[in-house]
């Protein structure tokens, strides 16, 4: 009888871990996958029966994964052919398996309806939204307050990520989102609204940073996938997505689309955006990387916002990396190479349109972390009241001011000599 009580606690708990795991991103499933296989091989102290049902959890995933996305990729690759009917045939019956409410699945197949047909035909095909969650989105100046932090790796964007994040007024969201920037993004859509890049580049959009269910072909494809998965199950997104590119489309089909309305539009967007993840709209909503300084001019199809670029001291820029980030390549040439290029785009930028970097700011790394009177200057500028900060509770300088002199103790002194003679113009000079 005992046996038989756990073996029926094991099913019901396998049911539940089925339908629960389905409902995370790829990557993370990946990992727990990983660690059932080890579960199953390893630990002595899981009888046959307890096995039994871990087994058949790994079968189900994998099982599930597998089905899904075949439709997914099958539907992509009809569209590739310009067979619109099965493409779409193929979108929805992936569609049905996945675990999204009515109301999304309705919208995510019009969506794709819209951009599939405009692929084909180059035309817009007017689908009437009837989902109950339209008064959601607004086409008025939402004037959502946004903050990003950007650096340029390891720069230390993130001290002042934490930082900001102790004051009552300001919200945020973890993930590093994948909109705005890369080869899938709204900045793409923005470089090519005159060009027969557009329909691939809509499609692109929606394939990856959008709907994101798709195999990821690339590291950037995969960071679409992987940083949005959190938005793509808000139930108000979908409808958002169906709402920006059915207007993008329509206004090209009519050439009325130009840069002018397409910032209206993709602002709007991204602000509603926004908006469906804030319990109070009139906070700071604040965002780390998710404008790069490497892709500054992203900010061109946003509005109200302020940017902090966080540079950082070479030397310990260049140690942080070698020590922390496993994909660094480690070559100290290649690093000076980089570096200097991404300072001096950035540098030529604000010198040629100093109106586009208005809101744009200067952050040197070190600073921020020493001094809290410069610190406190920041979040006076932003508005943010310092009685309502909880001090110390994320951003703990103690912690961090070992990070500024790292390149002391960083095991290649000869690396550092060299990017102290090729960068010295970037040096850190100790002013506060």
């Amino acid at each position: 009888m005992k046996n038989t009580s756990i073996a029926l606690s094991a099913r019901k708990a396998n049911i539940i871990l089925i339908k629960s795991l389905c409902l995370l991103p790829y990557s993370i499933r990946k990992q727990i996958i990983k660690f059932l296989r080890f579960t199953v091989k390893h630990l002595p102290l899981l009888s046959g029966t307890n096995r039994k049902p871990i087994r058949h959890t790994l079968k189900a995933i994998e099982n599930f994964e597998t089905q899904i996305l075949n439709l997914f990729e099958k539907s992509y690759s009809a569209l590739l052919k310009n067979n619109l009917e099965q493409s779409v045939v193929f979108f929805q019956q992936g569609l049905n398996k996945t675990k999204f409410d009515d109301n999304s699945k309705s919208n995510w197949l019009n969506t794709f309806k819209v951009v599939a047909n405009y692929y084909v035909n180059g035309t817009f095909l007017e689908l009437e939204d009837k989902t109950s969650l339209s008064a959601n989105y607004s086409n008025d100046e939402t004037h959502i307050k946004k903050i990003f932090v950007s650096g340029m790796n390891w720069s230390g964007s993130g001290a002042m990520y934490d930082y900001l994040n102790e004051f009552n007024s300001v919200e945020s969201v973890k993930n590093e989102i994948r909109l705005l920037e890369g080869e899938n993004s709204i900045k793409n859509l923005s470089e090519n609204i005159n060009n027969n890049r557009l329909k691939i580049d809509i499609l692109n959009l929606f394939r990856y940073s959008m709907f994101s269910y798709s195999i990821p072909v690339n590291s950037e494809v995969a960071r679409c996938i992987n940083s949005n998965v959190f938005i793509k199950n808000k139930s108000y997104f979908p409808m958002f997505c169906f709402k920006y590119l059915s207007e993008i489309i329509c206004k090209k089909v009519k050439n009325k689309l130009n840069q002018e309305n397409f910032t209206h539009l993709s602002s709007h967007f991204f602000d509603n955006t926004l908006k469906s993840l804030m319990k109070n709209p009139e906070n700071h909503f604040l965002l780390n990387n998710v404008i790069h300084i490497y892709s500054i001019e992203a900010a061109r199809n946003i509005s109200n916002y302020n940017i902090f670029c966080f540079f950082r001291d070479p030397r310990s820029n260049y140690a942080a990396l070698y020590n922390e980030n496993i994909g660094f390549h480690k070559d100290v040439h290649k690093y000076i190479e980089h570096y200097r290029q991404t300072v001096t785009n950035f540098s030529k930028l604000q010198e040629s349109d100093p109106s586009f970097f208005k809101n744009i700011h200067t952050i040197q790394f070190e600073k921020f972390i020493l001094s809290e009177k410069y610190r406190e200057s920041l979040a006076d500028f932003l508005g943010l009241d310092l009685s309502t900060q909880n001090k110390h509770t994320f951003f703990k300088p103690w912690k961090s001011e070992k990070n500024v002199y790292n390149y002391k103790e960083f095991k290649d002194q000869k690396a550092i000599s060299i990017i102290e003679t090729e960068l010295s113009e970037y040096l850190w000079d100790g002013n506060l």
